[in-house]
């Protein structure tokens, strides 16, 4: 049980960290598994991730990412986020910010 949970967990980061459509015959050669095993897999964890079919087959993840963090790790964040700044559009920049701010805010 515990290595599907673990087999599932990598499955569903692969598709996250993806930018594209991955077929089922990627993801099963990937993790060594049937492509029946790698749709059950991604049945059971997408209604809680934004993973869906393809047009012509496969599997996409689409949709914002909700990540938690501590208070803490927003205030360590902040610091790498200004130093790349000139790396993200000011559009994002200010979102990322906006959002790493609020953590302190939410937690009073």
């Amino acid at each position: 049980m515990a290595y599907m949970d673990e087999r599932r967990k990598k499955i569903r980061e692969y598709l996250i960290q993806k930018e594209s459509v991955v077929s089922s015959r990627e993801l099963a050669e990937k993790f060594e598994v049937s492509r029946n095993t790698v749709v059950k897999d991604i049945q059971s964890f997408s209604d809680d991730v934004n993973i869906v079919r393809g047009k012509y087959g496969g599997y996409r993840f689409i949709g914002e990412l909700t990540v938690e963090i501590s208070e803490r790790e927003a205030q360590a964040l902040l610091p790498v986020i200004n130093l790349h700044r000139n790396e993200f559009s000011e559009e994002l920049y200010y979102s990322i910010y906006a959002k790493l701010k609020s953590v302190d805010r939410k937690r009073r």
